[in-house]
């Protein structure tokens, strides 16, 4: 699909004329359970003329017909299906990640706010890239591979910067915080308010002729006494 309703969304070279409600109106129009459900999406941009004349003969069909096949033949002889049709935790058994590989896939899902669908999803996806490059095992790499192919984190379907970039830039997990509506004790230094901490000033003394007295905007003051 179009990043945008003109197509011009995040293109260098040319003005999007579309508002960041119409933008948000159009992506919109897919759900994101949808998202979920989609395993590989790739953002292409537009390729000036300069380099489609300079553009050098890319990697032959056959050759790739070949090695996705070799990858799918690994699959069936490892678990007797393809990664595709996987369950979760029959998934989980076969990707064992290690100690750094598990630490930067809980970062990404802090960071980039994935739903156990997408966790899913990123794991099957680096399971196969292991299996195109024959590796026994899902590395770093793989994941970080994983994690910029499908639609991470929202509707974006421009061009966008690495995932893992953004999952190392952003800050570690934090501890669990107190449950909302509990009291923080109050720390040793902390002074404790008053038993009137709170409460509104009282009002002045009524004007000693007339006894009466006015509120104004700031302070209460008396009322000025009519004349007799």
């Amino acid at each position: 699909m179009n990043p945008c309703p003109c197509g011009y969304a995040g293109d260098p070279g040319a003005t999007c004329r579309c508002s960041p409600a119409r933008i948000a109106a159009y992506r919109a129009r897919i759900s994101g359970p949808l998202l979920d459900r989609i395993d590989l999406a790739v953002a292409l941009r537009r390729i000036p003329a300069a380099e489609l004349a300079e553009a050098a003969p890319g990697e032959p069909s056959a050759a790739v017909r070949a090695r996705v096949a070799a990858a799918r033949a690994r699959q069936l002889a490892r678990q007797g299906c393809a990664n595709a049709r996987l369950e979760p935790a029959r998934l989980r058994d076969l990707v064992a990640l290690g100690s750094g590989e598990r630490e930067l896939l809980l970062r990404a899902v802090e960071a980039l706010r994935l739903s156990q669908r997408a966790v899913d999803r990123v794991l099957r996806v680096a399971r196969s890239i292991a299996d195109l490059e024959d590796a026994p095992a899902v590395s770093a790499a793989h994941l970080a591979e994983a994690l910029d192919l499908p639609p991470v984190g929202g509707r974006r379907a421009e061009p966008r910067p690495s995932a893992l970039r953004r999952v190392l830039a952003a800050p570690r997990p934090r501890a669990a915080s107190a449950p909302r509506g509990s009291v923080a004790p109050p720390s040793a230094g902390s002074a404790r308010p008053g038993p009137r901490a709170g409460r509104r000033r009282a009002p002045p003394p009524p004007h000693p002729r007339t006894g009466h007295w006015r509120r104004t905007r700031d302070r209460a003051s008396p009322a000025r006494p009519r004349p007799p």
